[in-house]
């Protein structure tokens, strides 16, 4: 870091000086730190990099930032420019919800009884273990067919207008 402005200061806790001279992966959280080395050849194949990882504020609680850097030519010199907002907020709101999806998996696949969410057009989105077990189709199947797939062809007309209905309507 050769320049930190204000926010720099806020975001990390720390006066500019004290930033100055550190590398950005210097002010990650313990153990957060991800390969230096591979940013590094990035930026230097003239390329940019996002990441989100956590950081480390001085006397404070650590933080989710998401890491923009990009490398310019200013003056026929090559600078790196490094942005970081704290997303912590946002991390933290979507760890829970994997955590929760997790949970609700482990709960559907525990059931004999099948389960299935439909989507646009009837689409499977979502389905629990025993579903592939007692369809006899395999994930990758299952995610490209339409639930009026499974139904006899002399039926699929209606079922996929009944379907179409309940879909609108959130009645079924």
């Amino acid at each position: 870091i050769r320049e930190a402005n204000p926010q720099a200061e806020a975001l990390f806790g720390r006066e500019a000086g004290e930033l100055e001279g550190l590398s950005i992966h210097d002010l990650h959280a313990s153990g957060e730190s991800e390969t230096a080395e591979e940013k590094l050849a990035t930026l230097q194949a003239g390329e940019s990099y996002q990441a989100v990882s956590r950081y480390e504020r001085a006397g404070g609680p650590t933080f989710w930032g998401e890491v923009s850097a990009s490398v310019s030519e200013i003056e026929g010199r090559a600078v790196a420019r490094t942005m970081i907002q704290d997303v912590t907020e946002r991390e933290e709101g979507r760890r829970q919800l994997e955590r929760q999806k997790e949970y609700t998996d482990r709960l559907l696949n525990a059931s004999d009884d099948l389960f299935f969410v439909l989507g646009k057009n009837a689409q499977f989105q979502r389905w629990n273990d025993r579903f592939p077990e007692v369809t006899g189709y395999s994930g990758a199947e299952i995610g490209e067919m339409s639930a009026v797939d499974l139904v006899p062809e002399e039926e699929r007309e209606q079922v996929a207008a009944e379907i179409t209905e309940a879909l609108a309507t959130g009645r079924g």
